[in-house]
Parts: C-alpha cells; sequence; structure tokens
C-alpha cells in the first residue's frame, strides 16, 4: 500500500473547482510526487513521513493552476492509519491557500480535508471533502482522488 498518497489526495479535493459566487463541488484526480519514507516495525505497523509536491491542477475552474506542497506524519498500528497534515497551494495570482488533512481510523489511504485559511481570495474561502490516495504511474507518483464542496467568497 503506498501510503504517502494519502495527504496528496486531499489537496487536489478544492484544485479543480471553478469560480462562482455559491459553493460549487469538486470531483477530480491531482498528481504528486512523493519525498516521504516509511518506517515499519512490521507488514501492518510504523510511522509514516508524508510529504509531496503537487504538480498544477489542470482546467479552467478557480483552483486551477494550484501547485506546492503537502507534509505530515501517520502511524498505522494494526493496519490502520491515523495522522494528520497540510498543504499549501499557490495559485496563478501567487495568492495561497492552506489546507488540513488528516485521517482516522483509515483501512486505505483515505480521508477527509479542509480549507484552513490563505491570502487574497483564499482568505475567506471555505470547504472541504474526502481524499482516497490511487496508484499512480510508478512508486514516486502519487494519484488522489478529491470529492468535496468549495466556496471561494
Amino acid at each position: 500500500m503506498k501510503i504517502n498518497r494519502v495527504f496528496t489526495a486531499l489537496v487536489a479535493s478544492f484544485l479543480a473547482t471553478p469560480a462562482l459566487a455559491a459553493p460549487v463541488a469538486v470531483d477530480f484526480v491531482g498528481k504528486s510526487t512523493s519525498a516521504g519514507g516509511t518506517f515499519m516495525t512490521g507488514d501492518a505497523d510504523g510511522i509514516l513521513n508524508l510529504q509531496s509536491m503537487w504538480e498544477p491542477v489542470e482546467g479552467d475552474g478557480a483552483m486551477a493552476g494550484l501547485h506546492g506542497p503537502c507534509f505530515g506524519a501517520a502511524r498505522m498500528a494494526g493496519g490502520v492509519i491515523a495522522g494528520n497534515g497540510y498543504c499549501a497551494f499557490k495559485d496563478a495570482m501567487d495568492q495561497t491557500v492552506l489546507i488540513h488533512w488528516w485521517m482516522e481510523n483509515a483501512k486505505s489511504p483515505a480521508g477527509v480535508w479542509a480549507i484552513v485559511g490563505g491570502t487574497g481570495k483564499w482568505a475567506t474561502a471555505s470547504g472541504g471533502g474526502l481524499f482516497v490516495d490511487m496508484p499512480g504511474e510508478d512508486d514516486a507518483m502519487n494519484q488522489t482522488h478529491i470529492t468535496g464542496m468549495v466556496d471561494v467568497k
């Protein structure tokens, strides 16, 4: 299981949202490169160092072009994952959106994400949803399916 993809998933969820005055649904797959590592004490036990760099989100919505780092840590015990982290993405206007992601008692690399701050239009944005990590094209590439709602006020 590629645990390093877990935190990358939530980052992508808000990235493909069109700019509207009301909340809009997001549903897309984001890509990132993993730089973290695992420190296992058994097949299903250990600590996960979760670091990734997100590629610009494709599309023409308000989240298009968002890119940047995500980081965090998780503990796997008996195959169940718990952990959290943050992502700091820049958009084409050099504005930053901050995302918090977390997993609680997850049996697979999946969890919840939420917008927690930012600059410019992201300072008053809100939203969140779910993420699920999926295998990428190779061991270093992550794909994350992001769903949820975003409101860029």
